[in-house]
């Protein structure tokens, strides 16, 4: 696991090789193999092993989110969960590290959860996202690559709107923050019937544009096939827009995964 707040797992009174040494030893390394292992998960990630004798309040948020992912490579995993890694770093950062994860997962063969609301960054390095909301999967999306493009764009209310809302962040230069849409009270239909209806309906900006339908209040909409390998939990998902501004649209992105991200 690779967590979101680094400051939160790093201890204050451990150095950072004392801390490396604590997981290492925990997974059933050898005592004497220890330094030569930290001394190689620091170079791995770019960092000098002199940062070994430092204390998390010495380094950079960037170094601590190295130290994060030489955290999770100690253990020599089969699966890395990267839970808003990146997010709070400036795009220069943001392409460092997920340059860093890509780069050990050719090496190392170990699969990779990217776990954002930056659907920029699951486009450019994912095969396959799943949007969630209300812990329900409301699309399923499976890339379709060539000659560096990405082929499929998302198309649930949800996933536009995250979209939206980055490029908007992107112009604005300021932290992602999803608009709260006012939905008209329908006194038929009480705020808790969302609990049985579609679960995005209160923020649903495409359901206002079609009047809205009682269907997305009374029934929990099912995941459908809108095109090859993406399903969209949408009770009207056949009238629903392809996203306008799909994400590297036009252009490569600045690296390739290479494999299964």
């Amino acid at each position: 696991m690779i967590f979101q707040h680094p400051d939160a797992v790093l201890n204050p009174g451990y150095t950072v090789g004392t801390a490396l040494e604590r997981a290492l030893l925990h997974h059933g390394a050898e005592p004497s193999s220890v330094p030569g292992r930290i001394h190689e998960l620091l170079t791995s990630v770019g960092l000098d092993p002199e940062l070994g004798d430092h204390y998390p309040d010495e380094l950079s948020g960037g170094q601590k989110r190295r130290i994060g992912i030489c955290r999770a490579l100690s253990t020599n995993p089969d699966l890395i969960i990267a839970d808003e890694a990146l997010s709070g770093l400036d795009v220069l950062l943001q392409e460092q590290i997920l340059t860093l994860l890509l780069n050990e997962q050719r090496r190392r063969g170990f699969a990779l959860i990217l776990i954002s609301h930056d659907l920029d960054r699951v486009n450019q390095v994912c095969d396959r996202a799943l949007v969630m909301f209300g812990g329900r999967v409301v699309e399923d999306l499976r890339f379709r690559r060539a000659a560096g493009l990405v082929h499929d764009q998302f198309m649930h209310p949800y996933s536009t709107l995250l979209q939206r809302a980055r490029i908007e962040t992107m112009r604005r230069e300021e932290e992602l923050v999803l608009p709260v849409l006012e939905v008209a009270a329908n006194p038929g239909h009480p705020r808790s019937s969302a609990e049985r209806g579609c679960v995005f309906v209160e923020r649903c900006d495409f359901q206002r544009a079609l009047g809205f339908p009682k269907e997305c209040r009374q029934h929990s909409p099912r995941s459908e096939p809108v095109g090859h390998l993406h399903t969209v939990a949408c009770h009207f998902r056949s009238q629903l827009p392809m996203n306008a501004e799909p994400a590297f649209a036009g252009h490569a992105p600045p690296f390739d995964s290479g494999r299964p991200a």
